[in-house]
C-alpha cells in the first residue's frame, strides 16, 4: 500500500466533527392565571436535550425561579430545552422598581449567557377614595392584567382582621367575593363605618393557580359621629336615650347618678303675730343603669328613677301659719325642688372601646318639667316648674365629649 493510500485510509477513520453551538431565546411576560411574571426559555438553535442553567437574580442567591407547580429551580439544575415548546418558570415577586436575572446555559463545555430584567407589579391596582364628603370610604380595584377568563377570589383585611360588612352594589358581603375582570375593568366597594385615623387595608387576590397581595395604608377622616340624644319625658316620667345614627353598631353602657334637692319654707303657729319663715332642706340620691345595644334606637335610662326622687323631695310637708290671730288659715305646704344633678358615666364596648366618635345632645341644657299638684311656698297647686339640671357626661359638659 502506497503512502498516499495509507494517509487517505487514516483520514476516513476519523470521527465526524459535531457542531455543539446553540442559542437560547428567553422572554418575560405577565401571566394572568398565575398572577405572576413568567420566564419563557426556548432553544432557538442547536440540539434539543438537557442543558445546565446557572443563574442569579440581582445578587440574591436566596431567591429562586419556580416551576408552574411551585417547585424551586436551583442554580445548576438541568433543563430539557426544545426548539418548539418553551419551558415556563415563575419569577419571584420582589420589592423595588427593577430586577435583573443573569443566566448561563451550558452543554458539553459550550455556554451561552443571557440577561433579562423584570419588575414586580400588581395585576390589580388598589385605590382608596377617602373623601370627606362620602358617607363611606371606597375601595376601587382596577384590572391591570389584561383580558382573562379566570375568576378571582378577593379577600379584604382591615388592620389584620377579616373585613366584614363591606358592600358591593349596595349588597353586604363577609370579606371575600368572587370577581370576573373579563366582565368589568374595575370594581368599587364601600367600607363599613370605621374609626377615624390611620388604617391598613390588605387585599388578597387569588386564582386556582396563583395569588398576589396588595397593602395600602390610608387615613380615615372624621365622618358623621354616633349620635346620643337624652331627653326627659314628663308624661312617663323617664329619661330617654335616642340613637338614630349608630354606624359602628356600638354598645354603650350608661350609669346615671341622680341628686335631687328641695326645701320647705313655712311659718310656725303662734297665737299672736306671724312667725318668721323657716326653711327645711331635703336631699334624695339614687342611681340607674342601662345599656344601649346595636339595633336599639331608643332606651329608657332611669326607668323613672328621677321622677321617683323628685316625688320623694316634693312629698315633704310642713304646716304654714299665716294668720296673726288664731292661725285660722294654716295650710300644708309641700317642698319646692331647688336643684337636680344628673351625672352620666358612659362607656363604649365592641370593637372600638374608647374610640367611638360621638355627638351628645343636648349639648348643655336638659330641661325637666315637674308638676306640683299641691301648693308649695313658691308655687300654687297644679303649677309646672321647668328645672334646668346640672348635667355632665364623664365629668364634663356634654359639648366637650367627642369620643367614648
Amino acid at each position: 500500500m502506497t503512502a498516499a493510500a495509507l494517509s487517505c485510509s487514516k483520514f476516513e477513520q476519523r470521527e465526524a466533527v459535531r457542531d455543539l453551538g446553540f442559542e437560547v431565546a428567553t422572554e418575560v411576560a405577565f401571566n394572568s392565571e398565575y398572577l405572576s411574571n413568567t420566564l419563557s426559555v426556548r432553544l432557538d438553535s442547536g440540539t434539543e436535550g438537557a442543558y445546565v442553567l446557572n443563574y442569579i437574580i440581582d445578587t440574591l442567591s436566596t431567591v429562586h425561579l419556580t416551576t408552574l407547580r411551585g417547585s424551586e429551580v436551583e442554580s445548576g439544575d438541568k433543563l430539557d430545552l426544545s426548539l418548539k415548546n418553551p419551558q415556563l418558570f415563575l419569577l419571584p415577586k420582589l420589592s423595588g422598581d427593577s430586577h435583573t436575572l443573569y443566566m448561563e446555559f451550558e452543554r458539553e463545555g459550550v455556554s451561552r449567557r443571557d440577561t433579562v430584567t423584570f419588575k414586580t407589579e400588581s395585576a390589580v391596582a388598589v385605590r382608596m377614595d377617602c373623601s370627606e364628603d362620602l358617607d363611606f370610604t371606597r375601595v376601587i380595584l382596577s384590572n391591570r392584567m389584561g383580558s382573562s377568563l379566570t375568576a378571582y377570589e378577593v379577600t379584604f383585611y382591615l388592620d389584620g382582621d377579616l373585613l366584614s360588612g363591606m358592600k358591593y352594589l349596595g349588597s353586604e358581603f363577609g370579606g371575600s367575593i368572587e370577581l370576573d375582570f373579563a366582565r368589568s375593568e374595575s370594581y368599587t366597594f364601600e367600607l363599613p363605618y370605621i374609626v377615624s385615623g390611620e388604617h391598613t387595608l390588605r387585599t388578597e387576590i387569588s386564582s386556582e393557580l396563583g395569588s398576589e397581595i396588595s397593602v395600602v395604608t390610608f387615613t380615615e377622616p372624621e365622618r358623621k359621629p354616633t349620635q346620643l340624644t337624652f331627653s326627659y319625658n314628663d308624661i312617663t316620667g323617664q329619661i330617654m336615650l335616642l340613637s338614630g345614627h349608630n354606624p359602628l353598631q356600638t354598645e354603650f353602657d350608661i350609669t346615671l347618678d341622680i341628686t335631687v334637692k328641695g326645701q320647705v319654707t313655712y311659718r310656725h303657729k303662734q297665737f299672736f303675730g306671724v312667725a318668721d319663715p323657716e326653711t327645711v332642706k331635703f336631699t334624695e340620691t339614687g342611681q340607674a343603669r342601662c345599656s344601649l345595644v346595636p339595633g336599639l334606637t331608643a332606651k329608657t335610662v332611669d326607668s323613672g328613677k328621677l321622677k321617683e326622687l323628685m316625688d320623694k323631695v316634693y312629698s315633704n310637708t310642713r304646716v304654714d301659719a299665716a294668720n296673726a290671730i288664731g292661725n285660722g288659715n294654716a295650710r300644708e305646704l309641700h317642698a319646692d325642688i331647688t336643684s337636680v344633678e344628673l351625672k352620666f358615666t358612659i362607656t363604649s364596648g365592641g370593637a372600638t372601646p374608647g374610640k367611638t366618635s360621638v355627638a351628645i345632645y343636648p349639648s348643655s341644657y336638659l330641661p325637666v318639667k315637674y308638676l306640683y299638684k299641691s301648693a308649695t311656698w313658691l308655687r300654687s297647686a297644679n303649677t309646672t316648674q321647668t328645672i334646668s339640671p346640672s348635667y355632665t357626661v364623664n365629668g364634663k359638659s356634654p359639648y366637650l365629649i367627642h369620643s367614648l
